[in-house]
């Protein structure tokens, strides 16, 4: 997904906010070798952590992803 948004608007988000079924080092890694600061999944599983400037963040991230996934579920 992060590659449509990239392609669509040249430019890659700062922030990334996805569920728990892509929390993963490869995916992490992705996100981070394409310059995603902020890197959040709504359930991290083993030692894996999420990736973001200040805890805040965090939360921030993590209800915005809560109500978008709302709408199209």
């Amino acid at each position: 997904m992060a590659e449509k948004v990239i392609n669509a608007y040249r430019t890659v988000p700062r922030d990334s906010a996805a569920d728990g079924g892509y929390a993963g080092p490869a995916n992490r890694q992705y996100a981070q070798n394409k310059g995603m600061m902020n890197i959040v999944f709504n359930k991290v599983a083993g030692r894996m952590q999420n990736r973001v400037s200040r805890k805040n963040m965090e939360t921030h991230l993590k209800k915005w992803h809560s109500a978008i996934a709302s709408v199209y579920l």
